[in-house]
């Protein structure tokens, strides 16, 4: 995110003609060299703390399938929660499962605007212009969110192999 950064925002088949817009929030473990990896261990950054292992392979296998447009962003959850409200508490975390997060301890407003106006609001930016884009040519769409799970999340054991969330729309849910 320094200025001779790419851009962090990936977006795949943008052109896909199909029903669905892919997009997997916590697709990436990477953090950016300025952020000198928050100081945490290079193991800490494989863990699903820092992202959401697996999700981004099944995410384009999905696009792929379902000639999909697919976005997101190639940054770790653990420098800004792409898949989080700009105003919620955990949109950057001083602390991810037990394990502290260093980089993160004490950040003061002008780090977390830099934050959202690097990733977060170029990321959900991206979104809504594919989706408009799609409403303006006619096109139905539904959006799909890839994410994955570690079986046990604060001491409790989650036995799921799979989850369908959605708003107050549960037509696609209830198909699934």
């Amino acid at each position: 995110m320094a200025a001779g950064d790419r851009d962090p925002i990936e977006i795949e088949n943008a052109d896909g003609a199909g029903a669905f817009v892919i997009v997997c929030d916590h697709a990436s473990q990477t953090v950016p060299l300025d952020y000198a990896s928050l100081g945490l261990a290079s193991e800490a950054l494989d863990r699903h703390i820092a992202w959401d292992p697996g999700a981004l392979g099944v995410a384009r296998q999905m696009a792929a399938d379902l000639d999909a447009p697919l976005l997101w962003p190639d940054v770790s959850r653990l420098v800004i929660d792409c898949n989080r409200d700009p105003a919620a508490p955990d949109l950057i975390v001083a602390e991810g499962d037990g394990i502290p997060v260093p980089g993160n301890r004490d950040l003061d407003t002008a780090e977390r605007t830099r934050r959202l106006a690097a990733v977060h609001a170029p990321y959900h930016a991206a979104i809504e212009a594919c989706l408009a884009a799609r409403r303006a040519a006619g096109r139905q769409t539904s959006l799909i969110a890839v994410h994955s799970f570690t079986p046990v999340w604060r001491d409790r054991h989650r036995p799921w192999q799979i989850g369908i969330l959605f708003d107050d729309d549960r037509r696609l849910a209830d198909t699934l």
